[in-house]
């Protein structure tokens, strides 16, 4: 192993920049190693070991620290410059990636943690990403090529930049994002979980069979597919147009909007937490089984639950627990607009107190329940 500008030193500080906010920290390293522009290179480093890389161009293949993962103290600084291809980034190291370019198939091993910040100018990190098991990505800014992977015990926390499209969450895998931009074509796979708080996640992401999404804010684009066992939380935000809720999926709505076009077909269930709700303009309140209502559940606390099975185009509007007007058009012809199989669940539960002004909204809305509004 080469190691360039070695110094063996007992009280070296540093301060590392934490992509996520956080607040600066000193560390010690027993050697530091300075990489400029056309200066040999190490292809590894081990425990106890700050590799800061400033101008030079990092080969293919490096490896931070043992690949048994048992390395501790490792960091490696990208202040400018390159990262071939290949990079491994291994228990005990902390990459923090703030400017210049690194190459595909970067892997984060186990105990590892990444943080991908530029306070000065932009980062790229090439496609095949993969953020592996028990790992940790910090990203604030820059971009992330396509194919990013997050693996069992992986978390990703994406406060800022830009992710690329086929961005995926396997089994056990968390990712949390608030701020970031994501491409099309995404994916959250059995066990994982994938929390929207703010920014943005492109079309045509999937809800696999067993997945958790929760939406809190930000907005995913048109193709938005739900599928078996899937669980979507919604308490804010938007869905684009043309939503689609398969069997065995399960919707909880109580903030936040989804578009036009929602599909709900066979075995799939839609729960509305409501203020109030209307449908043609009558209250809810006063609805039976003859205007296609069954009372589930009444709770002096949490309200009342009921199970709509009124179709043939009639209006839902209900005022969620966060003040929005939903509107959805009862239609089991799936032809156009918004459809829901006669063989779906609609559940809305009612708040057992009201808000002020959600009945004086509902008024209004039944007036005008024959025009479909978002």
């Amino acid at each position: 192993m080469l190691l360039l500008e070695a110094r063996s030193v007992r009280q070296y500080a540093v301060v590392v920049a934490l992509a996520a906010g956080g607040s600066a920290t000193a560390q010690t390293f027993g050697t530091v190693i300075n990489l400029a522009f056309n200066q040999a290179q190490p292809d590894a480093i081990g425990s106890d070991t700050q590799l800061n890389i400033n101008g030079a161009i990092l080969a293919d293949g490096f490896e931070a620290g043992p690949t048994d993962n048992s390395g501790f103290n490792i960091e490696v600084n990208l202040n400018s410059g390159a990262i071939g291809d290949d990079f491994d980034a291994h228990g005990g190291s902390v990459i923090n990636l703030r400017s210049g370019t690194v190459g595909r198939n970067f892997r984060a091993h186990q105990g590892s943690e990444v943080n991908i910040a530029n306070a000065a100018s932009f980062l790229t990190v090439g496609t095949d990403f993969t953020a592996g098991s028990g790992s940790r990505v910090n990203l604030s800014s820059g971009q992330i090529l396509s194919g990013f992977d997050i693996e069992t015990g992986a978390v990703v926390t994406a406060t800022g930049g830009v992710i690329g499209n086929s961005f995926r969450a396997f089994s056990g895998a968390e990712a949390i994002i608030d701020g970031a931009s994501v491409g099309n074509n995404s994916f959250a796979y059995s066990g994982s979980l994938v929390t929207i708080r703010s920014g943005s996640i492109g079309t045509n992401f999937t809800a696999a069979n067993g997945s958790e999404v929760h939406i809190e804010g930000g907005t995913i684009d048109a193709g938005f597919a739900a599928f078996a066992d899937s669980k979507l939380m919604m308490s804010g935000g938007r869905v684009a147009d043309g939503f689609q809720a398969y069997r065995g999926a399960e919707v909880n709505l109580s903030g936040g909007d989804i578009g036009d076009n929602a599909k709900f077909y066979a075995g799939s269930t839609l729960m509305l937490y409501a203020q109030s709700a209307t449908i043609d303009g009558r209250d809810i309140l006063g609805l039976g089984d003859p205007d296609g209502v069954d009372v589930l559940n009444m709770d002096a606390s949490e309200g009342t639950t009921y199970l709509v099975t009124e179709r043939g185009g009639a209006v839902l509007e209900a005022v969620l627990d966060d003040g929005t007007l939903f509107t959805f058009e009862l239609d089991s012809s799936n032809t156009s607009g918004d459809f829901i199989s006669s063989d779906a669940s609609l559940i809305v539960r009612v708040s057992a107190i009201p808000a002020p002004g959600a009945v004086g909204v509902l008024a209004i809305a039944g007036g005008l329940a024959a025009r479909r509004r978002r």
